[in-house]
């Protein structure tokens, strides 16, 4: 279809190599999801899917199609991604502190949101959290126009972590998302941080802070339930000078939280004992997928938290 922002007339979105003996045939077989055919509209600030016709071309080439065909994206199509993602939450005792998680919600817009928050594991399962005395894994939200929603887990029981989704079957993906924004507050130590949700893109940023005084911590989620999402690190000195890259793979729905000296392919860097390091992380999606991506320091004598993550 005919595009609000200029792209490429064809974009390559799913290849394989495979090796064949002489006379030897092989099928071979893609899946393109909802992500492959998003794009970021930098003036609407969200991915989003037009609805419209898309002509699909496999060959050896561009200019070599062996094949092709078409479908039409409807206009009310559900969308897959959820409306928010928020890393990371933790909820119940730990050393005999609670923490809590408080989610605001606000709709800045002119149409009711009807949809649900899920609380999920690290692993993608749902993840039972008590709230008002009652274990739930996910909560209505039924927000009039211009209205708000403000809730917050007990902090009892077993310590219970892993990301929150907003999902909402009522919003199509030719739209750019809702008119919902949200905030949680996280409550830990006795300390509050408050974290505006993720924004689900293929490039983050984070600041490092690595001294005898705080560390830094990040938590990196991949939204999508059906596809594992493949990631390039690369970490940066305070000049800009890249000092050790690596890769890693996320699951289906996995969350991976730590601090970054915890983190194997880092270790080199952050030997105990080391000098401070102050520096940046770049977190890149490779290929298709979109990650949301949560920077956090924590002061080493007390526990208290502050927001890190820097954008693109």
């Amino acid at each position: 279809p005919e595009c609000l922002v200029d792209r490429p007339e064809k974009e390559l979105k799913r290849f394989a190599k495979v090796e064949l003996q002489p006379g030897e045939r092989r099928s071979i077989e893609f899946t393109l999801d909802e992500a492959a055919f998003a794009f970021w509209n930098p003036d609407l600030g969200a991915w989003h899917v037009e609805p419209g016709r898309f002509e699909i071309l496999v060959g050896s080439s561009s200019r070599d199609i062996r094949l092709a065909g078409s479908f039409e994206w409807p206009d009310d199509l559900p969308s897959a991604r959820p409306q928010l993602v928020f890393p990371q939450f933790a909820s119940g005792e730990d050393g005999g502190h609670p923490n809590r998680t408080r989610v605001i919600l606000m709709n800045g817009g002119d149409e009711a949101f009807e949809g649900r928050l899920r609380f999920v594991g690290p692993d993608g399962d749902p993840a039972a959290v008590p709230v008002a005395e009652i274990p739930v894994e996910e909560i209505p939200v039924d927000l009039p126009p211009w209205g708000s929603l403000d809730l917050s887990t007990d902090g009892t029981g077993p310590l219970v972590n892993g990301a929150i989704r907003l999902e909402s079957p009522s919003v199509p993906s030719s739209r750019a998302g809702s008119a919902v924004r949200g905030v949680v507050v996280y409550d830990i130590l006795g300390h509050r941080v408050s974290v505006p949700a993720s924004p689900l893109r293929k490039n983050h940023r984070i600041y490092v802070s690595q001294t005898a005084e705080e560390r830094t911590a990040i938590a990196v989620y991949n939204p999508s339930m059906e596809w594992p999402l493949q990631l390039e690190l690369r970490l940066r000195d305070d000049l800009g000078r890249e000092v050790s890259s690596t890769g890693l793979e996320l699951d289906p729905g996995e969350r991976q939280a730590c601090f970054l000296d915890e983190l194997e392919v880092l270790s080199d860097v952050f030997l105990s004992g080391t000098a401070d390091f102050l520096g940046s992380l770049e977190i890149t999606v490779a290929g298709e997928g979109l990650a949301g991506v949560l920077g956090l320091i924590q002061r080493r004598t007390d526990g208290s938290l502050v927001v890190v993550s820097l954008g693109e």
